[in-house]
């Protein structure tokens, strides 16, 4: 890690300040997120409390609705605003909490209640998660993107992945031993708090975040102008409008993701604390993985690793249909963190290079609202699920990869190669 930061650009104090604050938010968040990961721990505590396959569906749906769709509703807010962190560090904090409401259920309520009040409450409370980071999210990428030069960004998201990858590692070995050694359901109350407790440590890098530059939007709308405009934005970029495409096909694959802890399980007889054990696979691979993503990102282009995640996303299928070894199933979590952690890396940076450096806000709240919905497949394949097996998931979503890839390589334009923005100076 040390050649980061023999980049130039970090010789700024201000970018090189604002450059390790960001790194010390985003490896915090990923290392509280890890004892409660979408793809392995929750599916199992839904499962525990009494859900089926539809509802196991219904954890990655209300995520990736929940955090993406509603970003749209307060872009046009946010885009005005000439400063975002004061309303950023606001939001950020509404969107901890939820994980302490999780904890608290987990140790008063759950256990006291009937399965169905019990999930009923568990989703209320993580809806509101996904909710309060989905009013976060456009004002984060807009700040970020503006104190980050454009030639750090890809290395930037990959040191957050790398890090919080590597404090993961150790997060599922923690949540191996507690679910291991307490009574359900307060070996996840445990999980839930240790979640917001690593949340809160990020959230105070935030608070030292230094936003010297105004940005508002030059062009004042009101709600219905602000909608209304949306379509022609959209088509005035054709490149834009096959990244939509192309990361709509991309949600599509990602459906499976929740359902491949649950095969492993019912495939190989484990037990609650084998989502542990998979947990520091995931991780570990997202550590390896990424020790090189952000450097092919900058120097590349992100969309060399946005075609590598949806590659893993169609192998990934391809294994989860055919392995019949536990050892060999762990190479379906690998390639579910390759996905992942090319995602994280490059999704949010070659978008900020495609749209207009003062609509990044609307541009990240389209993109999300479009894409997002896409993940409601998952609640028919929890459906067909319970009819035909896990294998037919598996279909639709690898099918999503490849269609995903196909648009990757042959429609969406690698943006530097375009004269479609101004690449921000590197001198600040």
């Amino acid at each position: 890690m040390a050649k980061y930061f023999k980049e130039p650009l970090l010789i700024n104090p201000e970018v090189r300040r604002n450059f390790l604050l960001n790194w010390m938010d985003g490896t915090f968040f990923a290392f509280g997120m890890s004892f409660v990961p979408v793809m392995t721990v929750l599916p199992v505590f839904v499962r525990q409390v009494g859900g089926n396959n539809i509802t196991v569906a219904l954890v990655q749906v209300i995520w990736i609705i929940g955090v993406n769709f509603p970003q749209i509703f307060i872009a046009n807010y946010t885009r005005q605003l000439p400063y975002k962190k004061p309303f950023f560090l606001k939001t950020a904090a509404l969107q901890r909490l939820p994980w302490l409401l999780m904890a608290l259920l987990c140790f008063f309520i759950i256990k006291n209640v009937s399965s169905n009040m019990g999930l009923v409450f568990f989703f209320i409370a993580f809806g509101l998660a996904a909710i309060a980071g989905a009013v976060n999210y456009p004002g984060w990428f807009d700040l970020i993107s503006k104190i980050t030069p454009v030639n750090l960004r890809g290395r930037l998201f990959a040191l957050r992945t790398i890090s919080g990858a590597i404090l993961g590692i150790a997060g599922g070995w923690l949540v191996k031993i507690i679910l291991s050694a307490q009574p359900f359901p307060a070996n996840f109350g445990y999980l839930f708090l240790l979640a917001f407790v690593m949340m809160t440590v990020s959230y105070v890098s935030l608070i030292f975040l230094k936003e010297q530059e105004a940005n508002a939007s030059t062009e004042s709308l009101n709600h219905f102008q602000y909608f209304r405009q949306l379509p022609n934005l959209i088509k005035s970029n054709h490149n834009f409008l096959n990244f939509l495409i192309a990361d709509s096909l991309m949600t599509i694959g990602l459906i499976a993701q929740p359902f491949f802890i649950v095969n492993a399980m019912q495939r190989f007889g484990l037990d609650s604390a084998s989502s542990g054990s998979f947990t520091m696979i995931y991780m570990l691979s997202m550590v390896i993985l990424n020790l090189c993503s952000g450097s092919i990102g900058d120097r590349f282009g992100h969309r060399v690793n946005m075609i590598i995640a949806a590659f893993s996303v169609l192998a990934s299928c391809v294994l989860a249909i055919t392995l019949r070894s536990l050892s060999l199933y762990y190479f379906v979590f690998v390639l579910s963190a390759l996905n992942t952690s090319m995602i994280q890396v490059s999704r949010l940076p070659i978008l900020a290079e495609i749209c207009n450096e003062k609509e990044r806000p609307t541009y990240i709240s389209i993109s999300n609202m479009i894409t997002s919905p896409f993940i409601l497949l998952g609640l028919l394949g929890g459906y067909l699920v319970d009819l035909y097996g896990y294998d037919v998931i598996f279909a639709i979503a690898g099918l999503g990869g490849f269609l995903s890839l196909i648009w990757w390589v042959f429609y969406v334009a690698e943006p530097r190669r375009q004269n479609i923005f101004v690449v921000e100076s590197v001198e600040r």
